[in-house]
């Protein structure tokens, strides 16, 4: 299990489609992540209605999801991340 330093902290996307109630809870969920992930953790959270471009860019099938974009491995996480503890541990052994 590697933690993640301070020098590299993890960079957080989420999309979502629009203030569905399943993306609101995406939300709310996924900054929690970021908040016990670590402090310099950076959380951006793109509406798919207004930027869907960047669906294809990263790769992105469902939303809600999540995507640590670094450090590297990239991982995606869909759903509205109500296991916060399988988040977190996913986001720790990676």
């Amino acid at each position: 299990m590697s933690e993640t330093s301070d020098a590299n902290p993890p960079s957080l996307i989420l999309f979502v489609y629009g203030t569905s109630p399943r993306s609101l809870a995406a939300i709310t969920n996924a900054q929690k992540v970021a908040e016990q992930v670590g402090a310099s953790t950076h959380l951006k959270i793109i509406d798919a209605q207004q930027q869907p471009e960047l669906l294809e860019h990263h790769d992105i099938l469902a939303l809600p999801t999540l995507l640590r974009d670094s450090p590297t491995p990239v991982i995606q996480f869909v759903g509205d991340l109500s296991d916060l503890n399988a988040v977190r541990a996913a986001l720790h052994d990676s």
